[in-house]
C-alpha cells in the first residue's frame, strides 16, 4: 500500500535539530494523513538520510470474559490520554447490556476489570469518560425497560454513584446515552416519558453532574411519531456540536443536532431508506459519513455521505473495503477509520481519505475482530477486539496503534531494516480478504452453503461449536459445499475456512 501519513513524519521532525529539519522539506508540503502498511523509504533531497516507517495495530491483552457468556467485545472506547483508555463490555449471549467496562492508565499493562454497581437487572448503556479518573455511566433498567439512572466514578472505576437523585424523569421512559463535552459540560438523552411522544428527555449539566435541566420542548423539534433513541453507535460530537440518530414508531428514522452543548436542537428526517446504517462520524460541522450493513449474513456494505452538516445524506458508490459497523475521524483530518467485528463482508479496519470513495484494508482476517475505536490524536489510537470466533482466543482483548521509526544515513551506509518483535500485522497474503467468501442462509434451520471457496487449492472446512469444540471437519473441492445442520442444537456456530496457501477465515452463523 503506497498511501504515506506524511503528519507522522512532520511531527517527528520537531524532535530533531534544526538542520536535521530543514531535509523534510518535501515531506511537510505533503498532506497526505494515513501511513503506509509496509516500510518505505524516504530521502532527504541530498540522500543524507531516510526514515523507514511500520505502523499497525498492536495487539494488547485486555481480558474481558464473563463467565456463562461468549463472544465479548468493545461497543464503546474512550481514549483519555495517552496509555489511558476506558471501554464498555457487552456479550453477544446476554439478553441486555453488561455492567462491565475496562479501564487502563497505563497502556494496557494493567487493567481495571469490574461492574459498574447498581440494581439486579441493569445495563449500562453507555459511558462517558471526561480524563483518567472521572467516568460517568448511563445504566438502564432491563426488567422492564423503563427507568434507570447516571451514574459517576472520581477514582478511574474503583467506586462509583449515582448522581442526579430526583432531578430526571426516568421512570416511564429508557435511559439511551450519556455525554460530556468537556470536564463540567454534560447531557443525558432518554426516550419519551409517553405524556409527549414527539420530544425525547433530554437534560444538561454545566457542573459536572451536581445539577441537571431538562431542556424544554420550545427548544426542540418534533418528531412525526412517537420518538425514541438507541445506546449503540447513537451519536457523534465534534467540539460544542453532537449529532444523534432517532426513530420512531412510524418507521422514521432522525438526526438531532445540537450546536450549543446541548441547549437547542434542530431534527432531521433521514432521506435513506430501506438500508440500515450504523456507525458515524463528522470531520467537520458540514462534512461526515455513516456505515452500515444489513444484520443476518448479507455481504453489502453500505457508505452515505453529508455536506451539509447532517440535513441529508447521499449513498456512496465506493471502491475497496469499508468496515461497516463502526468509523471514527483522525482528529484534525478528513481521515476515516472503519472496524467491525462481524463478518460483512470482512472483519477488520480499513481507511479512507477521500470522503469514503476509496476503502483500504488495515487489516483483516480471524484474530482482527476490531469492534469500537476511538484516536486520541492521528498518531495515538485504540479499538476493542472481540473474542475470536474459531475458539483461538477466549478473553478478547484490544489493539493499539503501534508506529516504529529507524533512521539511517545514506553517507555512512544504507539502513538495514530492524527486525520487528512485536506481533506482525495482517496482510493479504496470511489472510483472506475476498468479499466472495460466505454462507448463507443466516440464521437457518437445515441447512448452509459456503460460497466462495477456490476449487484449485482445495478448502478445508472446520466446524466449532460457540464453546470452541470441534464438531465436523471435511475437504471441499469446489467454490460452494452445503452443509447440513438439522440435527444441531440452536445457537451461534463457527465454520473455519482453511486453504493450502494458507489463508484462513472463519464465518459465523446462527443454527434456528
Amino acid at each position: 500500500m503506497k498511501t504515506i501519513f506524511y503528519l507522522l513524519f512532520l511531527l517527528s521532525a520537531l524532535s530533531f535539530a534544526a538542520s536535521a529539519q530543514q531535509k523534510f522539506n518535501i515531506i511537510q508540503k505533503k498532506k497526505s494523513l494515513m501511513p503506509p502498511l509496509k516500510h518505505q523509504n524516504f530521502k532527504s533531497p541530498n540522500n543524507y538520510f531516510h526514515i523507514k516507517v511500520n505502523p499497525y495495530w498492536e495487539v494488547v491483552d485486555a481480558p474481558h470474559s464473563y463467565s456463562g457468556y461468549a463472544s465479548s467485545y468493545f461497543p464503546q472506547i474512550k481514549v483519555t490520554g495517552i496509555g489511558n483508555v476506558w471501554g464498555k463490555l457487552t456479550f453477544d449471549s446476554m439478553s441486555y447490556d453488561s455492567k462491565m467496562f475496562l479501564h487502563t492508565r497505563d497502556g494496557g499493562k494493567t487493567w481495571l476489570y469490574d461492574s459498574v454497581p447498581s440494581p439486579a437487572g441493569y445495563g449500562m448503556g453507555s459511558f462517558a469518560a471526561t480524563d483518567n479518573n472521572t467516568c460517568y455511566a448511563s445504566m438502564y433498567d432491563a426488567n422492564d425497560w423503563l427507568g434507570g439512572g447516571i451514574y459517576k466514578t472520581t477514582d478511574g472505576g474503583y467506586s462509583w454513584k449515582e448522581i442526579g437523585k430526583g432531578q430526571f424523569s426516568f421512570d416511564n421512559s429508557f435511559v439511551d446515552f450519556v455525554y460530556f463535552f468537556d470536564r463540567k459540560n454534560g447531557m443525558v438523552v432518554a426516550d419519551n416519558d409517553g405524556t409527549n411522544t414527539s420530544y425525547l428527555l433530554i437534560y444538561t449539566t454545566n457542573d459536572a453532574g451536581k445539577t441537571w435541566h431538562k431542556i424544554a420542548s420550545k427548544n426542540m423539534q418534533p418528531t412525526i411519531g412517537s420518538v425514541y433513541s438507541s445506546n449503540f453507535d447513537v451519536y457523534a460530537a465534534l467540539g460544542n456540536t453532537i449529532w444523534f440518530k432517532a426513530y420512531d414508531d412510524q418507521g422514521n428514522n432522525y438526526i438531532l443536532r445540537s450546536d450549543d452543548k446541548g441547549q437547542h436542537w434542530q431534527t432531521y428526517l433521514f432521506n435513506i431508506t430501506g438500508k440500515t446504517f450504523h456507525g458515524f462520524a463528522f470531520a467537520d460541522k458540514q462534512n461526515g459519513l455513516m456505515v452500515g450493513y444489513e444484520w443476518g449474513g448479507t455481504s453489502e456494505t453500505y457508505v452515505a455521505a453529508t455536506h451539509n452538516g447532517g440535513k441529508t445524506w447521499t449513498e456512496i458508490d465506493y471502491r475497496g473495503t469499508p468496515m461497516g459497523l463502526f468509523v471514527t475521524v483522525l482528529p484534525g483530518t478528513h481521515t476515516y477509520i472503519s472496524t467491525t467485528p462481524a463478518y460483512v463482508p470482512v472483519w477488520g479496519s480499513s481507511y479512507s481519505r477521500d470522503g469514503g470513495k476509496t476503502w483500504n484494508i488495515i487489516d483483516s482476517g480471524s484474530g482482527r475482530e476490531h469492534s469500537a475505536i476511538d484516536f486520541l490524536n492521528p498518531l495515538y489510537g485504540w479499538t476493542g477486539r472481540g473474542e475470536v470466533w474459531d475458539g483461538s482466543i477466549t478473553d478478547g482483548g484490544a489493539f493499539k496503534w503501534k508506529l516504529k521509526f529507524s533512521l539511517g544515513d545514506d553517507r555512512i551506509a544504507p539502513a538495514r531494516r530492524t527486525e520487528n518483535t512485536d506481533p506482525p500485522p495482517y496482510s493479504k497474503a496470511s489472510t483472506n480478504n475476498s468479499k466472495a467468501l460466505r454462507v448463507y442462509p443466516n440464521p437457518s434451520k437445515d441447512k448452509v452453503i459456503i460460497h466462495g471457496l477456490d476449487p484449485s487449492l482445495g478448502s478445508k472446512l472446520s466446524l466449532f461449536n460457540i464453546s470452541g469444540a470441534l464438531i465436523w471437519q471435511t475437504v471441499a473441492s469446489s467454490n460452494t459445499y452445503e452443509l447440513n445442520i438439522q440435527k444441531l442444537a440452536a445457537g451461534s456456530y463457527y465454520i473455519k475456512v482453511e486453504t493450502t496457501g494458507n489463508a484462513v477465515t472463519t464465518l459465523k452463523f446462527v443454527k434456528e
